[in-house]
């Protein structure tokens, strides 16, 4: 992308691979972000809202999953804003709003069950959504996008991904997370400190579809220092982790499931890197 920063969640392909949904806005920061689809073959992504307050979440389906600020005055900029989700549909432009007001880049598993959102105090700053205070949280996407008024409070739970955390002092300002095709296990990455750095930890939990209940007692990977981007498959997950030889880390590969768990240390990539 040039002339433009990225916003809200990275980029992500739909689930069939013929569209790929992402949210931008001018590199003057003139104004918010807005979200575009590109298909390939298509010589500029086009954008699919213009109100310059939307940023891309995940997809649900066919449709993408956004969050859209409201409408603020300059006067305001430091003060908390509120948000809502949508549902996009990218082929009519049709937007539907979902009910639980609270949820911030909603990332919906592939399956339609689950969905991991940050929530907390938000405000808008040079034009960009800034969160202050706030953490990760994992709901009942079925539930959540269906509900209303107090049946929704009472019906969906909200889990904390991580229970222990203060949010007050020790607030989620930078994440990203990922879901395995199936549905049952995520992987979340949080920077550490402010100020957006290259280092956070990562973590990859599974969830159990039937009761949503997070399993924390047997995580995928205990949380680890990783560089922010990482990949996650059904049964592993790739990512850049510290090395004492190289300050730019080395590739990591960690595999679980019926035949036995294993890990694998890459630390001169130039050599070849293997294929699964």
């Amino acid at each position: 992308m040039t002339g433009v920063l990225a916003a809200g969640a990275p980029a992500a392909w739909s689930f069939d691979g013929q569209m790929l949904a992402f949210s931008a806005m001018p590199a003057d920061r003139s104004h918010g972000p807005d979200i575009y689809v590109w298909r390939p073959g298509q010589e500029r992504a086009k954008p699919l809202t213009f109100d310059h307050r939307t940023y891309f979440g995940s997809w649900s389906g066919s449709r993408i999953v956004a969050s859209r600020l409201a409408p603020s005055s300059p006067a305001e900029d430091l003060e908390a804003i509120q948000a809502k989700t949508l549902l996009l549909d990218p082929a009519t432009g049709q937007e539907q709003i979902v009910p639980e007001p609270s949820m911030w880049l909603p990332v919906v598993d592939p399956k339609g069950r689950f969905v991991i959102f940050w929530r907390g105090r938000l405000v808008q700053d040079d034009a960009m959504a800034r969160p202050v205070s706030g953490g990760l949280y994992l709901g009942d996407w079925r539930r959540l996008r269906h509900g209303s008024g107090a049946e929704l409070e009472a019906a969906t739970p909200l889990v904390p991904l991580d229970p222990d955390r203060n949010e007050g002092l020790d607030p989620v300002l930078d994440w990203q997370v990922q879901w395995a095709e199936d549905g049952t296990t995520y992987g979340v990455w949080v920077a550490e400190g402010e100020g957006s750095p290259a280092w956070g930890r990562l973590s990859v939990l599974a969830v159990d579809p039937a009761t949503g209940r997070i399993d924390a007692t047997a995580p995928r990977l205990e949380s680890v220092l990783a560089r922010r981007s990482f990949s996650l498959g059904l049964d592993r997950v790739m990512w850049v982790g510290a090395s004492d030889q190289d300050p730019e880390g080395e590739l990591r590969v960690r595999i679980w499931g019926r035949n036995g768990n294993g890990d694998l240390r890459i630390t001169d990539p130039t050599e070849g890197i293997p294929s699964f």
